[in-house]
């Protein structure tokens, strides 16, 4: 069975263009990263609810990658 050629592909949520900037790729991101912070307001990350250790480990082992996911490419 022959491959097939597409242009774009939804993986994991995300939409792989081969004609996407990198531009574009990070301006999803730069709109994706205000809603998952929200997301995660609950878990203590307003002023005053966890300790700055907890709240780093946060950001850059949940919030960065499921932001960035997509803008390697």
């Amino acid at each position: 069975m022959p491959f097939l050629c597409v242009i774009s592909v939804i993986y994991a949520g995300i939409m792989l263009t081969c004609t996407s900037s990198s531009k574009e790729l990070v301006e999803r991101a730069c709109d994706k990263m205000p809603k998952t912070v929200a997301a995660n307001y609950k878990l203590g990350l307003k002023y005053g609810g966890l300790n700055p250790m907890s709240c780093s480990t946060i950001w850059t082992r949940v919030i960065l990658p499921s932001a960035l996911f997509g803008c390697e490419s």
